[in-house]
């Protein structure tokens, strides 16, 4: 029977800690940058219904109605793409 020290048990969970810590980060990050792509989708027809996107991105809507800071950065980022 193989017993675990602390040492391994540390090391074990460490790179899993890890890779959840990137994913948690980037997920919200690349959902936030993929909205102006999706802005000039739409803008240039490119969207079959622009209903969808708008559903897909509520919380960014819901959030930059809570918060004037943030209102101010995704108008100035989707401002990029138009």
């Amino acid at each position: 029977m193989v017993r675990m020290t602390d040492d391994n048990l540390e090391r074990r969970n460490t790179p899993g800690c890890a890779v959840s810590t990137v994913i948690g980060i980037l997920i919200p990050i690349l959902y936030f940058l993929s909205s102006g792509p999706v802005v000039w989708m739409d803008k240039h027809g490119w969207l079959p219904s622009p209903q969808i996107a708008s559903a897909f991105f509520y919380p960014l809507t819901w959030l930059s109605r809570q918060h004037i800071a943030f209102e101010a950065i995704i108008l100035w980022y989707l401002d990029l793409w138009i």
